[in-house]
């Protein structure tokens, strides 16, 4: 499985990777930092409250 190291927090970059690899198509997280990215490689990276109002 490919190695992801877009953040600092390790397990941040291991939700992306399980992301990736089961096709996402959205996080749901309240971290800031992955917040901060909107999206990776089409996976969309929302808050609870964006995935709310969808």
């Amino acid at each position: 499985m490919e190695k992801i190291r877009i953040f600092k927090d390790e397990p941040d970059n291991r939700i992306i990777e399980r992301a990736l690899k089961g096709k996402a198509d959205v996080v749901v997280t309240g971290d800031k930092e992955m917040l901060k990215i909107k999206q990776f490689r089409g996976i969309q990276i929302i808050s609870l409250k964006e995935y709310l109002e969808i």
